[in-house]
């Protein structure tokens, strides 16, 4: 798992010097933070019962390369933390915490409608660093962005994303604030 993410950081690296260098201002680097809330299901023998989100958040790196006038792609590396309290169905059984840490990778397609509106739909690559392989996720929001005479753009994203691993299925629902270059 360090292997992979060290991989992907390097890779982001280069491609960011290479965005810099590129004169016509087609591709951009940045960074984000998101938060919010999901339901989260077991897969499996896990059993029942209900997880109680107490909130999740997710930082990472964004590179975004304009495909069209209306069209773009974006991907990056992404870190998340899930916080939750999960109370077993079992009658007499003590509700505990569970803590969730994944990374994700994920590729967004970008219609843009407006000057400031554009739609997206993503799908992602998560590892969760427990399980063996890699698991798909996919999501789906629209973005606000404001893009300055300086060339930084701000970026504000309510999304809907669903993940998985091997023990769970999340259904998140969030939104992400970023800036490019």
């Amino acid at each position: 798992m360090k292997k992979i993410v060290l991989l992907l950081i390097l890779l982001l690296g280069v491609v960011n010097l290479y965005s810099q260098t590129e004169t016509d201002k087609k591709q951009m680097t940045g960074t984000h933070f998101a938060f919010g809330s999901g339901e989260y299901f077991t897969i499996g023998g896990l059993g029942g019962g209900s997880y109680n989100t107490k909130y999740y958040y997710s930082v990472g790196f964004k590179y975004l390369r304009e495909l069209s006038k209306r069209w773009d792609l974006y991907s990056g590396l992404e870190y998340t933390y899930v916080h939750m309290m999960i109370i077993p169905e079992f009658p007499g059984a003590i509700p505990f915490k569970q803590n969730l840490k994944f990374v994700t990778i994920p590729v967004h397609f970008k219609y843009n409608l407006w000057k400031f509106v554009y739609l997206n739909g993503s799908i992602s690559a998560v590892s969760d660093g427990y399980s063996i392989g890699m698991f798909l996720g996919c999501g789906t929001g629209f973005d606000l962005k404001y893009k300055f005479d300086s060339g930084i753009m701000l970026i504000m994203n309510p999304y809907v994303r669903f993940n998985s691993n091997i023990h769970y299925n999340f259904l998140q629902e969030g939104v992400s604030l970023g800036v490019l270059f």
